[in-house]
């Protein structure tokens, strides 16, 4: 998938998610409770593959693209890396873009994966560095910025193994 088709993908989520919560005011605490959720999905969707590719896919590539959504949500209603009012969600993909260039030819996550489990490894790692961060640092700045780099490697992995899109 192309990043134009990756943001498409992830801006239905969001839509479809906006539509569910009818209330502002998520801590990033929440998104990464739901993230991990999403994350463990992918990980058991994944894991059922053998057993039916195409089936078990589906549920792998539309938790990360949950997982995806949830990273730009909590980027949106919590700010940036320097929370002062949240960005509007095109900030928020161009955040994503920028962070993805900076590190790209140093950042040990950008490196070649082979396969899908790889990207899920390196989600899961940072998921926890994102979990230490929000439960030793008093602020969001630190946790937001490691949820972007979640942002980073679910685009990443979306855009290499593609996903389903939302169905209304």
């Amino acid at each position: 998938m192309t990043r134009s088709e990756v943001y498409k993908l992830v801006h239905g989520e969001r839509d479809y998610q906006a539509s569910l919560w009818h209330w502002d005011g998520h801590g990033c605490g929440i998104y990464l409770t739901y993230m991990d959720h999403y994350l463990r999905e992918a990980v058991d969707g994944k894991s059922k593959m053998d057993a039916c590719r195409d089936k078990h896919w589906f549920h792998a590539g539309a938790a990360i693209r949950k997982f995806a959504a949830l990273a730009v949500a909590a980027m949106e209603e919590n700010g940036l890396l320097y929370p002062s009012e949240p960005p509007a969600r095109d900030w928020v993909y161009a955040a994503i873009d920028e962070e993805y260039q900076r590190c790209q030819p140093s950042w040990p996550i950008l490196r070649l994966l082979r396969e899908f489990p790889e990207e899920l490894t390196l989600l899961r790692h940072y998921l926890r560095l994102a979990e230490a961060a929000w439960t030793t640092e008093t602020g969001d700045s630190a946790v937001l910025d490691v949820i972007l780099k979640l942002a980073v490697i679910a685009v990443r992995c979306l855009e290499t193994y593609g996903a389903p899109t939302r169905e209304p």
